[in-house]
């Protein structure tokens, strides 16, 4: 938490608030954002698909038509993509490329793909700008104690 109210009070200093602006010069933010949605995604299970032909997965056998439901949860919490996954290190993003935005399937909080969340970019500008707020106000210090 120190490290993350550092970032954004040096960024805030002199500003009457934080922008949009700003949010390219937030990595930490970011970083304790894609952790948090890592380890806690939106909807824990993506909406369900239906495969459109058989196919031999990771060693299953999908037949056409069968639902599939992808558990992100899980998907986040697998060691063999994430070391200490139960962890909350946000710091694993620091030097990472891994975003959610549906490219690298061991982050799905939002789905991937071309049927991934359309909402995601709103979702993560207007988390980003609310609790870079949050942590330069005065309530924050207040709830901090």
């Amino acid at each position: 938490m120190e490290t993350l109210q550092k970032e954004v009070r040096v960024l805030a200093q002199g500003k009457a608030e934080i922008t949009e602006d700003d949010l390219g010069n937030m990595h930490y933010l970011k970083a304790v954002i894609k952790e948090t949605l890592r380890l806690h995604p939106p909807a824990p299970l993506l909406i369900p698909r239906e495969s459109t032909e058989d196919i031999k997965l990771l060693g299953y056998q999908i037949p056409a038509k069968a639902q599939v439901i992808i558990n992100a949860w899980t998907v986040g919490r697998d060691p063999l993509s994430w070391e200490n996954p139960e962890d909350y290190r946000p710091e694993r993003f620091l030097n990472s490329d891994i975003d959610f935005e549906g490219l690298n399937f061991e982050l799905i909080p939002f789905g991937a793909g071309r049927r991934g969340c359309p909402g995601t970019a709103f979702a993560v500008v207007i988390n980003v700008l609310a609790l870079a707020r949050l942590s330069t106000s005065s309530i924050f210090h207040y709830l901090k104690g």
